[in-house]
């Protein structure tokens, strides 16, 4: 099991914060959107359409992805790749699989104790999912 490096008493961390968002900017909105709440069963915590437009989707527990419309001067993500953990890895697999999403490859059992399956989002994103299945290092 993971153990975390302890703190100077009175420090305060990220860690210790409330909500997690992860934000970018789209060149197709509704393309994306569509995709986080349509396929993937994301639900809409808060959408807009005034000075600006952007939709706030929850991804898991208090993290929440917040997708703002772009224009074609954005520069997408590069880098980025997001991940969540899943009850069942397998089960998720086939029924997103049934929905359109094209994974990587089917689910596998890692060295440091998931089971996991990736696939590729919209805007140069990419999202593995995983089941903790054995002790993590």
């Amino acid at each position: 099991m993971a153990t975390r490096s302890p703190r100077p008493a009175g420090l305060t961390t990220i860690a210790d914060m409330g909500q997690f968002r992860f934000l970018f900017t789209a060149h197709d909105y509704e393309g994306t959107v569509a995709f986080y709440t349509t396929t993937l069963g994301l639900p809409v915590v808060h959408s807009w359409d005034d000075d600006g437009r952007g939709t706030i989707v929850t991804a898991a527990g208090s993290g929440q992805i917040e997708i703002f419309d772009g224009d074609a001067d954005a520069a997408p993500p590069a880098g980025v790749a997001l991940a969540w953990e899943v009850e069942d890895i397998d089960a998720e697999y086939a029924a997103l699989s049934a929905r359109g999403v094209e994974f990587l490859g089917p689910p596998q059992d890692q060295p440091f104790g998931h089971r996991n399956a990736t696939f590729s989002a919209p805007e140069n994103l990419t999202i593995t999912l995983f089941t903790v299945i054995g002790e993590e290092p």
